[in-house]
């Protein structure tokens, strides 16, 4: 059973309260809940919004884990934009909620390989890909946090990654910093929101799924808000700073180029370019399944602007 909502922006703005009550619920049952049963509910009801538009990737072997792609395309212009997402879920601290932590955050084994694997992975796909990770948060850390936290945050995975690389770096060096807390990664998070709704004062959109434009804009945009806010606490994490080389690779030479520390992210696809899957997507008939299998590592959710 999946919750019902009208639009993928209903969804981002509802569905992190709900994945907030689903969480604390553990507590009263003794059973841990994986950040794969959020992601999949998430996708899940996706699937249901989107209708005709909307399909489901899978890969032919087990599932990888939380990971998922969220691809935004629009047929009629041939712009794009891919999310890669890595999720984790916070432990809570009983007495205060700054002190919880991601604890899986170098996963695994506090080597911080699949970090790593998710910003490679996103520079090696034909869509422009804008590496993410979600945050999952119980209820009772929600709470205490007086509204600064929400069910489901994001944030860049790129400086998520530089954070991890030097946990890594840190451990072997015997030392021990306290970076997978919330009270050190939370200055980094956004909403859901932020790439399923439109914009305040937008112009009307009669499709039903934002266009992949204003999805990466907003995205952009708040990861350049949150790298100017600095973290006001004792040793905080390193700050990344992107190398000219990515910007360039993620900026089409007809376009402006981006702020010098930010990558553009304005992409329009060649037909030739575009993945098969999200070709798939687009040729879907109305009596083809709406989940299908795909030789891909990972999940993939393609949702159609019209």
């Amino acid at each position: 059973m999946t919750p019902i909502f009208t639009s993928p922006c209903d969804l981002a703005e509802r569905i992190p309260a709900m994945a907030a009550d689903f969480l604390e619920l553990e507590t009263k049952i003794g059973r841990r809940f994986r950040e794969d049963s959020v992601t999949d509910i998430i996708i899940a009801s996706l699937l249901k919004i989107g209708g005709e538009d909307a399909t489901v990737f899978t890969p032919p072997e087990a599932s990888t884990g939380g990971d998922f792609d969220l691809v935004i395309f629009q047929p009629t212009t041939g712009d794009s934009v891919q999310y890669r997402i890595q999720s984790k879920r916070l432990i809570p601290n009983p007495t205060n909620w700054l002190r919880g932590s991601y604890r899986e955050l170098d996963h695994p084994h506090g080597t911080g390989k699949q970090a790593s694997t998710l910003i490679r992975s996103s520079v090696q796909e034909k869509l422009p890909t804008i590496p993410l990770y979600a945050f999952y948060n119980p209820l009772g850390a929600c709470d205490a946090s007086q509204g600064e936290i929400s069910g489901i945050q994001l944030a860049d995975g790129r400086q998520i990654n530089a954070i991890v690389r030097a946990l890594v770096k840190a451990k072997a060096e015997g030392k021990r910093p306290r970076w997978k807390r919330v009270e050190y990664l939370r200055h980094l998070f956004f909403p859901l929101s932020t790439i399923l709704c439109p914009a305040e004062n937008s112009p009307p959109d009669l499709s039903l799924i934002i266009g992949p434009a204003a999805s990466r804009q907003a995205v952009v945009a708040a990861i350049a808000e949150r790298q100017i806010a600095q973290p006001n606490i004792e040793d905080a994490p390193p700050q990344l700073e992107f190398k000219s080389a990515e910007v360039t690779r993620l900026s089409p030479p007809e376009r402006k180029a981006a702020p010098a520390n930010l990558p553009s992210l304005v992409h329009v696809s060649k037909r030739g370019e575009i993945p098969a899957v999200v070709e798939r997507a687009i040729n879907r008939q109305p009596d083809e399944p709406a989940i299908q299998r795909a030789r891909i590592k990972r999940p993939k959710l393609v949702l159609l602007s019209r």
